[in-house]
């Protein structure tokens, strides 16, 4: 595991797939490599589209925290740039996130693990979460 630098990681998805990750070291030894990244990008990719039938949420909290890493320069090539409207798409991006987080932070009880450590996450590293 490496320490979480762009705000998708801090998501209730993938705080989940950071488990499962766990679970897989734990089972099979500490695994590195190509195989154990395709793993776990298919296991990502099979959980982002079941949440958007089955709870549209999480997938929305996903999308909207790779726009805001988008916005913020994280995953761009080295010759590319943010955009005007890259940016602002971000800036409302993170402030639906910030919004959602409130709301779980202010009632924790009716939600998984996984988006309530998304919630405290983002409200202990997100400058704009008091904002």
């Amino acid at each position: 595991m490496h320490k979480k630098a762009e705000m998708s990681e801090l998501t209730s998805i993938s705080f989940f797939t950071d488990d499962v990750e766990r679970l897989l070291r734990d089972l099979y030894g500490d695994l590195d490599g190509d195989d154990l990244d395709e793993l776990l990008s298919a296991i990502k990719l099979a959980v982002l589209t079941l949440s958007s039938y089955l709870l549209p949420e999480l997938g929305s909290e996903y999308d909207n925290a790779v726009c805001a890493d988008t916005s913020a320069g994280c995953g761009l090539g080295p010759d590319e740039g943010v955009s005007t409207i890259t940016f602002t798409e971000g800036v409302k991006a993170a402030d639906i996130l910030v919004a959602r987080a409130r709301r779980i932070l202010a009632d924790p009880r009716h939600h998984s693990r996984y988006t309530v450590k998304f919630a405290t996450a983002l409200k202990m590293h997100w400058r704009k979460f008091d904002g």
